[in-house]
């Protein structure tokens, strides 16, 4: 009896034996079975799966926080005799053309207004301490060109002096401080910038008792060759002249076109994508949002120089010189598309869609946005340049890289 169960536990025992052999040989059979699939089947899943995309809705949401620079047409209107000022209006509100702003009558009392920040500003701009960048003599003349044409019979004084500034501000840039002719420039009267004697609004506007002396400086018809260094280095600082009293030669208000203004500001290239002119923006400002359109994409060295332009009000516009913001270039819900699958053809922007035969069509696309990353484009149909209608894609189509 003991020699059989003897007998039966070396049995038992020369199978527990081979069973661990036999896991051996699967798990190594497996093991080469998922390196095969890594070595070779995967890279082929993944780049078949890379090379393809569903379309899909979704939502492009770009915001970027920048500081920007705002530019408006403004005109400063000066005191032609000293005295006691009376008030029409008061900051920020709307004057019609022709309204009278102020009056001046005579008073013994001294005028202990500050002008400083006002002034000091001025002054650099007419000695040609602008804030525009070293231009070419090629870049002078399309300015000037470009002035001359803004130009017509029926512009008011208020915009015959604004282009007068620009064209000053240009004629004053050189290549370096030697080349320009300061003689006598330091003794141009800031005065010589503005409207003198006449209180009565050239044109409609907001009017505004803080002068920042950055009036003609900051100047739309300029604004596109604005030198980052230079325009950073500007504060919030302004004289506030809403005081009653006034000084012959000295500032007493400004009117501010509320109906058009611009804000610049510069990003980098990972950024500049987003913006692409014509295409729609937003401004989350302290007193609210403001919605408008990008204007210009400039590249300057290694920046791009964002010109947006706005007709929509927001307080303090009258008086505020720069502002520290979010800027929403979109947000909105529409077909995504992944960039490295939109191609060209014909300068016509597109994708190419494959139908269930596997076969590719080049399909346009109209791109409503980017992030660089990801595009939102048009659905079903748009209307191209020549107001023709043309279908394109449509969610859950599938799309194919082309190399």
């Amino acid at each position: 009896m003991a020699e059989k169960i003897s007998g039966q536990e070396s049995k038992n025992r020369k199978r527990r034996i081979k069973h661990p052999m036999r896991l051996a040989v699967f798990i190594w059979a497996a093991v080469v079975i998922i390196l095969i699939g890594v070595v070779y089947f995967f890279p082929w899943v993944n780049d078949r799966m890379a090379d393809t995309m569903t379309i899909e809705y979704g939502t492009l949401d770009n915001q970027q926080d920048c500081k920007v620079y705002f530019v408006k047409n403004e005109m400063v209107y000066f005191a032609d005799k000293s005295g006691k000022v009376g008030y029409s209006y008061g900051e920020g509100d709307m004057i019609r053309t022709g309204s009278t702003a102020v009056s001046i009558s005579s008073s013994s009392d001294k005028n202990k207004t500050n002008y400083s920040a006002f002034e000091d500003n001025v002054s650099d701009f007419l000695q040609g301490n602008t804030l525009l960048k070293t231009l070419t003599k090629s870049e002078k003349n399309d300015i000037n060109k470009s002035l001359d044409a803004s130009k017509s019979a029926d512009e008011s004084a208020a915009e015959q002096l604004e282009i007068q500034n620009a064209a000053g501000d240009v004629a004053r840039n050189s290549s370096s401080s030697s080349d320009s002719d300061d003689s006598g420039s330091s003794s141009v009267k800031p005065s010589t910038t503005g409207i003198t004697g006449n209180y009565k609004a050239e044109k409609s506007g907001i009017i505004s008792y803080k002068l920042d002396g950055y009036e003609s400086a900051l100047s739309p018809y300029t604004m596109q060759y604005l030198d980052k260094s230079k325009v950073s280095s500007i504060s919030n600082k302004s004289s506030d002249v809403f005081t009653g009293l006034t000084t012959k030669g000295k500032p007493l208000y400004k009117i501010v076109d509320s109906r058009e203004w611009y804000a610049v500001t510069w990003v980098n290239s990972d950024y500049a994508s987003r913006f692409s002119e014509g295409n729609t923006v937003t401004l989350k400002l302290d007193s609210g949002d403001a919605s408008g359109s990008v204007e210009k994409v400039m590249q300057q060295d290694s920046e791009y120089l964002i010109i947006m332009k706005f007709d929509s009000y927001f307080s303090g516009i009258a008086s505020a010189r720069s502002e520290s913001c979010r800027i929403v270039t979109s947000d909105e819900r529409g077909l995504i598309v992944k960039n490295d699958f939109i191609t060209e053809k014909d300068g016509q922007p597109g994708v190419y869609v494959l139908d269930v035969t596997g076969e590719t069509k080049f399909t346009p696309v109209k791109i409503l946005a980017s992030d660089g990353e990801y595009s939102l484009a048009a659905s079903g149909s748009f209307t191209d340049g020549d107001g023709n209608t043309v279908n394109t894609i449509n969610v859950y189509d599938e799309i194919k890289k082309v190399n």
